[in-house]
């Protein structure tokens, strides 16, 4: 059968909730039937499954989020919350770790605002307009920034510089006509090899967004490797590898 005749069975969780409904709620209410853990269900009919990668390791990037599956998402986006072409790009984004939300791995209170004032002092010198934002996943109250905030504040975003973490997941929102700059910092067991059973050296790319979203080819994506005195609990990146980065990326418009 098509996918238009096609029904959905989805994990039935509060985030999956939000997400769906916020996109297209009449598509949710008319075609997709929420599955809670240790539920039963019976099918009658074709069935087609797919389950996620996150915990395994694979050979490809290119098959740990289905490619497919996220072009259709980013269409739907598109169709459903998608700008005008020529969209002015306001923001450039620090995503910070340091939230009442973070599990671990936030960067040293110290070492960030080094690293935010370094990505000032690079926009300055390339005469970059845009406003910098420290995105945190919160308001100034500490409520968290609705969906939809988050949706205007990435898709109006130029940039986006940061750890890896949740929030890097919104680079998913941003612009459907230009070609956004991300920045990741991420571990450095993310982007070098490991051996599998048969002796070939394969990357673990599901330590980034990259790897996630199958080399977000939407956007220019660079990755940075935590500098060797980052912890479990704490990470830094070497400021002067830093500053040739941003230069490079500032030096550098895509939209």
């Amino acid at each position: 059968p098509s996918l238009i005749q096609c029904n959905f069975l989805l994990q039935d969780t509060p985030v999956n909730r939000q997400v769906m409904n916020w996109l297209d709620r009449p598509f949710v209410k008319s075609r997709v039937h929420w599955i809670k853990d240790g539920e039963r269900v019976s099918v009658q009919g074709n069935l087609m499954f797919t389950t996620p990668t996150i915990a395994t390791p694979n050979i490809d990037f290119f098959i740990h989020r289905h490619w497919a599956a996220i072009d259709i998402l980013r269409m739907w986006i598109k169709e459903r919350k998608g700008k005008e072409k020529g969209s002015d790009k306001k923001y450039i984004l620090y995503t910070s770790r340091n939230s009442p939300t973070a599990n671990k791995r936030d960067v040293d209170p110290q070492h960030e605002k080094d690293i935010i004032e370094m990505i000032r002092e690079a926009m300055a010198a390339h005469g970059r307009k845009e406003s910098l934002v420290v995105f945190n996943g919160a308001k100034k109250d500490g409520v968290a920034i609705s969906l939809q905030d988050q949706f205007d504040l990435f898709s109006s975003a130029s940039a986006v510089i940061g750890p890896h973490g949740g929030a890097m997941a919104n680079i998913m929102w941003m612009d459907l006509i230009s070609t956004p700059q991300i920045l990741e910092f991420v571990p450095t067991y993310a982007v070098q090899p490991y051996e599998d059973n048969n002796s070939n050296d394969i990357v673990r790319w599901e330590n980034s967004y990259f790897g996630m979203y199958c080399g977000a080819p939407w956007t220019e994506y660079k990755l940075m490797t935590l500098s060797p005195n980052s912890t479990r609990e704490k990470s830094y990146v070497n400021l002067t590898s830093l500053r040739d980065a941003l230069d490079t990326m500032m030096s550098t418009r895509t939209y």
